[in-house]
């Protein structure tokens, strides 16, 4: 993670947006930064409602899929 993307990653936690938060770390494949965004997010059976839909959607690669899923 760059540290322009991981500025902004930063900025989305102290925001409060953690969707766009867990996008980013799948998107950049940062593991420790999706569970660092999951724990601090105030739902976290939504966020990981979401993460799994992220990852059906967005992930391409299987096997990292499910590591994300399996997250």
């Amino acid at each position: 993670m760059g540290y322009e993307i991981l500025f902004h990653y930063l900025r989305c936690i102290l925001d409060g947006k953690y969707q766009q938060a867990m996008g980013m770390a799948v998107e950049c494949r940062r593991l420790d930064k999706l569970e660092e965004a999951i724990v601090r997010c105030d739902n976290i059976q939504g966020a990981l409602s979401y993460c799994i839909n992220l990852s059906h959607q967005y992930v391409n690669h299987r096997e990292y899929r499910f590591e994300v899923k399996h997250f």
